[in-house]
């Protein structure tokens, strides 16, 4: 071990023989909390607590296990299943047609089909027609049946 010189020995050796260990014997003595440490424990306590409270009462997150998409020139209703680490670009292509024409839709209240509104900016740039598109700037669109189709995602 180096010798210890200069000021730093001096401070070290001071701090090492005012050290008491408690595994010896010895107490520890505490002083008594600052009235900062209290309203910093206090507002630390009230925190989480509004943490645990938001979390347990608020909306449960719904997480999709699909994603519902509409060949917007026939009307034609697919079921993307993505379970895992798997997605579904939007607009996608038809499986069968290989043209570049679905886009993303929900059911609304009234039972209609809808284009996401994140996706109506994509109608003027696919590949085909918008004929199952009822109104353009709700996204409402004809479908031919309820029941979709899966897709496998690759």
């Amino acid at each position: 071990m180096l010798p210890l010189r200069g000021r730093t020995g001096g401070g070290l050796r001071r701090l090492v023989s005012s050290a008491r260990v408690a595994g010896d014997g010895g107490t520890v003595p505490m002083r008594r909390p600052t009235r900062k440490q209290i309203v910093l424990f206090a507002t630390a306590a009230a925190s989480v607590a509004c943490a645990v409270i938001a979390v347990s009462h608020g909306d449960r997150l719904e997480l999709r296990t699909s994603v519902f998409m509409v060949d917007v020139s026939t009307g034609e209703l697919f079921r993307f299943p993505i379970t895992g680490s798997r997605g579904v670009g939007v607009p996608n292509f038809n499986p069968e047609t290989n043209a570049l024409s679905l886009l993303p839709v929900r059911r609304d209240e009234g039972g209609q089909w809808r284009v996401v509104t994140r996706a109506l900016s994509f109608l003027d740039d696919l590949e085909v027609e918008a004929c199952a598109v009822q109104d353009r700037s709700t996204g409402l669109v004809r479908v031919r049946s309820d029941r979709a189709r899966t897709v496998r995602v690759r």
